[in-house]
């Protein structure tokens, strides 16, 4: 049981929003660039302004907005173009954890992918798909230093989660080994799965997917060790309110994901 839910642990560090990025060529003698712009985005046509979309990248920076498939009068997808005169770019905000319900996706999102040629992700898909990647984590996870993680928390924070713990039929010794920021995730995660939500119905999973079966060339802004050690690095204090932060949001998650 351990693997499936390491490799959940990983998914927000390395896939939570998507940038789409096309450039599109202009036809000879085409105005001079001008200042780009931004506006929302409509589904794209591919080959507007002359010729067939010329290169493209999927991005993934921050799981703060929520790209869901829209029902009757529901939000639209978060997809943003920007633009100068011969390039188009395009931001999307996506959940890495989704349920089966929020799709289909939207057709805006379908367009801008099929408008693609490169991917770029926040993590290099085959970074992510890397059996190697759960081992660093699970490596970077685990306390260090000897101590324990009641002995690294507040006593008021411990209590907390006992309480956490015994409300879900969950051993508190599980977490001992587990360094603030892991047991935050876990427990997260933990209570997402619970709702329905899974890591491959996300945005960025789903989009992997189509562009391996594409053969549409994939890489990475950052790598998973850059991602880990900015988790890692964080002082007690960051750590320990991370996990109140995770405590606190137990109780509203799923109206909150759900409402998004």
């Amino acid at each position: 049981m351990r693997a499936p839910l390491l490799r959940f642990v990983l998914v927000p560090l390395a896939a939570a929003c998507l940038l789409v990025v096309a450039f599109v060529d202009k036809p000879a003698g085409a105005a001079a660039r001008a200042a780009p712009t931004a506006t929302p985005a409509a589904a794209p046509s591919p080959g507007a302004g002359g010729t067939a979309a010329r290169t493209s990248a999927i991005v993934s920076t921050t799981p703060a907005a929520a790209t869901r498939a829209p029902a009757a009068g529901g939000p639209r997808a978060l997809l943003w173009k920007v633009s100068d005169a011969d390039n188009h770019l395009y931001l999307l905000g996506s959940f890495h954890v989704l349920k089966p319900t929020d799709h289909p996706l939207p057709a805006s999102i379908d367009a801008a992918f099929a408008d693609a040629e490169r991917i770029a992700f926040e993590v290099s898909p085959a970074e992510m798909r890397s059996p190697a990647l759960a081992q660093k984590m699970l490596a970077a996870g685990m306390s260090d230093d000897g101590r324990t993680l009641s002995q690294r928390l507040k006593p008021t924070t411990w209590r907390k989660l006992e309480a956490y713990c015994t409300s879900r039929g969950i051993p508190c010794e599980g977490l001992q080994r587990f360094e603030p920021w892991m047991a935050s995730l876990v427990i997260s995660l933990s209570e997402a799965t619970k709702l329905g939500y899974a890591s491959d119905q996300g945005l960025d999973q789903v989009l992997i997917d189509r562009a391996l079966a594409a053969n549409k060339p994939g890489s990475g802004l950052e790598t998973a060790d850059q991602q880990i050690d900015a988790l890692a690095g964080m002082g007690d204090a960051e750590q320990e309110q991370s996990l109140l932060e995770a405590l606190d949001d137990v109780d509203s998650m799923g109206t909150r994901m759900d409402s998004s």
